[in-house]
């Protein structure tokens, strides 16, 4: 800034005044009191940080097997998915569904008979309903030959066998078996 009063030029940044030079070169430099505690708080938040780090990572390996154990199961769980699918259409088929109806006992029906619903709310039968007849059951599969063979022959005592394996056709009562039902104790009654 330029005075016009005195036509002598100032300016109030030219530099220190002679009097601060010699103060600023005659003050001691700062001890290492102050610094400490500012020296500790940096230290200590250097430690915190690592250690937060360290605790963010070890969080993260955690989450990341947990995370590869969920992608095994859910890979097993999606081959077993397509398995049962696989399952389902191959029992889905029209001649598996025979077959599971035959086990059942089920027989194909025969044609089938509809009712005709008429405006005036009678109806009409179409077709002829018959039941379904059961065909006749597979023969039972013949004998083993080497099981009647070992079979021992039964041995007759005087007379002819009868069906009740006696020889006179009445059991003795050694060999009479009588059917009653009892309950255990502590059972149903």
């Amino acid at each position: 800034m330029t005075s016009t009063i005195t036509g002598r030029r100032t300016s109030a940044g030219d530099g220190p005044s002679p009097v601060r030079r010699s103060l600023s070169a005659a003050m001691p430099a700062s001890s290492g009191a102050p610094r400490r505690p500012f020296v500790i708080l940096i230290v200590a938040l250097l430690v915190a940080g690592l250690v937060l780090v360290l605790l963010i990572n070890t969080a993260n390996a955690g989450a990341s097997f947990r995370q590869s154990s969920l992608q095994q199961r859910n890979d097993t769980l999606g081959i077993r998915q397509q398995q049962l699918a696989q399952q389902v259409d191959t029992l889905d088929t029209p001649q598996s569904l025979s077959t599971a109806a035959r086990r059942l006992g089920m027989v194909p029906g025969g044609d089938p008979a509809f009712l005709l619903l008429l405006p005036d709310g009678a109806s009409k039968v179409l077709g002829s309903p018959a039941p379904a007849t059961a065909p006749p059951p597979p023969p039972p599969p013949p004998p083993d030959k080497t099981a009647v063979s070992k079979k021992k022959p039964a041995t007759q005592h005087r007379g002819t066998a009868h069906p009740t394996g006696h020889p006179t056709g009445h059991p003795t009562a050694h060999s009479t078996h009588t059917a009653t039902h009892q309950p255990a104790q502590g059972g149903h009654r």
